[in-house]
């Protein structure tokens, strides 16, 4: 059975989750309790893999409340690639370049930047903490208690700044990521996730070399009052997948 996603027609618009609720009750695949979270991750994806029946009605019930999408089939969203990752982006004459932790350079001419994208979103992380507990070892009589060293594993939400560049060969996706207590480069200066200044500075030259269309709204709206926050990755990603099925149309209508 073919599954399908609706996408909005623009990154601006918006709609209440009452009203998204109000429209779920069309559509049986679309359960009232995910409304919440579907309208506050409204990044150009408005959901995905509904059969057609549900998709169209759903579809329906969001126009009839003023809210718009376009129905494709699942299928042809983009996949994105893994991301590779870089400890350092430089901005040269003729390109951009990425530097490894390992310190290999690659440059890349302009026109093999397929598509540039950065902001800030919430990711999980794991957090290793070293500790001492006191343990009891033996049997009977012989129990005795020692301390030993121990190691705590807990998942925490953290803020990263992420700056991903898309290419036309490998690899096909870079990101360039800072969060707390993290530093990496940007044009060969240390930068740490607190540095708006530099980062806008290079986000700024990074815009002003790629095409129009050619980036998102965390590059575009950065350090505005507008500024998106993703809520994960996924949202970060979405976005993407968005831009470049927007891409994919114009470029097949011309």
């Amino acid at each position: 059975m073919s599954a399908y996603a609706l996408l909005q027609l623009s990154l601006d618009q918006t709609l209440s989750r009452e009203a998204m609720e109000e429209a779920s009750v069309a559509a049986p695949m679309v359960a009232r309790g995910d409304c919440a979270r579907l309208q506050r991750e409204l990044f150009g994806v408005v959901v995905r893999r509904l059969d057609e029946a549900n998709a169209r009605a759903f579809q329906e019930a969001l126009r009839r409340r003023g809210f718009e999408t376009e129905l494709v089939p699942d299928d042809d969203l983009f996949t994105l690639p893994g991301a590779f990752g870089v400890s350092e982006l430089r901005i040269e004459g003729e390109g951009i370049a990425t530097v490894d932790v390992y310190g290999r350079a690659r440059a890349v001419p302009w026109r093999a930047c397929v598509f540039a994208a950065a902001g800030w979103a919430e990711c999980e992380r794991q957090k290793t903490k070293a500790d001492l507990e006191w343990v009891v070892v033996g049997r009977g009589r012989y129990q005795r208690q020692e301390l030993r060293p121990t190691v705590k594993r807990e998942r925490e939400t953290g803020l990263q700044f992420r700056i991903e560049c898309f290419f036309a060969s490998d690899p096909m996706r870079v990101a360039w990521v800072v969060e707390e207590g993290r530093v990496a480069r940007l044009n060969g200066q240390p930068v740490r996730a607190r540095d708006a200044e530099a980062l806008g500075a290079f986000l700024d030259l990074l815009r002003a070399r790629m095409p129009e269309g050619r980036v998102n709204r965390g590059i575009t709206l950065f350090g505005g009052e507008r500024e998106p926050r993703y809520p994960n990755l996924r949202c970060f990603e979405e976005e993407i997948i968005w831009h470049f099925h927007r891409l994919r149309s114009a470029r097949l209508e011309g």
